[in-house]
């Protein structure tokens, strides 16, 4: 079902505009004129590995609207930005159900922008692994984001990824979000995405932290 999550996602999903690059986002809640986008923390960083300050999102409509950062879970290297989409919100955010169990196995994808594309790229996969990032690369994370926990859980999903996918989410074949693009491996980095899991329950934490009930 690859042509459904990928129509499910074109709806879900925006590309996050830093001032050094961009990544991807997925849509988690929404109000009268303001869409959340949940991606990940290097997207919105400053330093040698970020994209620089959070400055807009584009969405599926081709508009951009100008964001700014709402909240960071700096430990699982993720953040939430609020986009201000105004009379467009209804229009172009669509939040995405999570997963309440995000490792359990089973066929996906993966979706996000890569760099020089203008479309959404979407790669089906499955859970190949977990562990952390040196279980999965066989050696330690060389340029960790500041306040990362590098000793936290990753899967592995044997899909293909590119630099702009982070952020990005990857789908369960149920159309549930598992997690976000975190990166990929090392010496395959090209077919083998690392995602930071976030479940349903974790997600809810978020939005009461932001005072955004789903």
């Amino acid at each position: 079902n690859t042509g459904e999550l990928y129509r499910q996602a074109q709806g879900q999903t925006a590309r996050v505009i830093g001032e050094k690059g961009h990544g991807t986002g997925v849509a988690i809640a929404k109000t009268n004129d303001t869409c959340y986008i949940a991606t990940a923390g290097h997207n919105i960083e400053a330093g040698a590995q970020g994209g620089g300050p959070v400055r807009a999102a584009e969405f599926n409509n081709g508009k951009t609207y100008p964001a700014s950062l709402a909240m960071r879970d700096k430990p699982n290297e993720s953040a939430i930005i609020a986009v201000r989409t105004g009379a467009d919100t209804n229009q172009v955010c669509n939040p995405a159900t999570f997963a309440q169990n995000p490792a359990a196995r089973g066929p996906g994808m993966i979706a996000g922008f890569p760099m020089g594309v203008n479309r959404l790229h979407a790669s089906p996969g499955d859970t190949t692994g977990t562990g952390t990032y040196r279980q999965l690369n066989g050696h330690n994370h060389p340029e960790p984001m500041r306040g990362e926990n590098v000793n936290r859980p990753l899967l592995a999903i044997n899909a293909q990824v590119h630099h702009g996918n982070s952020g990005g989410p990857a789908y369960n074949d149920r159309g549930e979000v598992r997690g976000l693009v975190s990166g990929a491996h090392s010496t395959r980095p090209r077919s083998e995405a690392h995602i930071t899991p976030i479940s349903r329950s974790q997600m809810q934490e978020y939005l009461s932290r932001l005072g955004l009930v789903r």
